[in-house]
């Protein structure tokens, strides 16, 4: 196999568009948030959200490593840089279960937090809200994997050993 390919979601132009996406998903979830008038309802304070924020950002990586696990069977790699937490394997992927590894957190967890936010009451609006905001604004790296993704063939596979993320040709 040749490699094809990288992905390296610590360069500069991805850094960039993590950033954008952050910026923009927490600022219209604050406008969100402070238009309704969530805070002056909720009995949770910013201590117990930063507590959930914490819990939501492990369970985030679990959903990651649970797909990695049952795509490949394969023991996982954890890397930390500040801001970026990322899970990877030396497994390969084929460009679907790719995809579906990065984007499963996201759209697991954003509907899990959606049906919580519709059967809560008042006084956890805000906290499901937070988190949902956080769901989507700490999802770019995994938005920045699959937009580079589609851009190689359907063939070709993934080894995201969690600092980069190699692309090799199938053949």
């Amino acid at each position: 196999m040749d490699q094809i390919g990288t992905i390296d979601y610590t360069s500069q132009k991805s850094r960039i568009f993590i950033a954008c996406n952050a910026l923009i998903f927490l600022i219209s979830g604050l406008i969100a948030v402070f238009s309704c008038a969530m805070t002056e309802k909720s009995n949770i304070g910013l201590v117990g959200i930063l507590l959930y924020a914490i819990i939501y950002t492990v369970l985030h990586e679990a959903v990651h490593a649970l797909f990695i696990w049952i795509f490949s069977g394969r023991k996982i790699r954890i890397s930390f840089s500040f801001p970026i937490i990322s899970i990877g394997s030396d497994a390969l992927f084929s460009r679907k279960q790719f995809i579906v590894i990065a984007l499963s957190p996201s759209v697991i967890l954003g509907i899990v937090l959606l049906f919580l936010l519709l059967i809560s009451g008042d006084e956890y609006n805000l906290l499901f809200t937070v988190l949902l905001i956080l769901d989507t604004a700490g999802s770019g790296g995994d938005f920045f994997q699959v937009l580079s993704a589609m851009k190689f063939p359907a063939s070709a596979l993934f080894r995201d050993d969690s600092a980069q993320t190699a692309v090799l040709s199938a053949s």
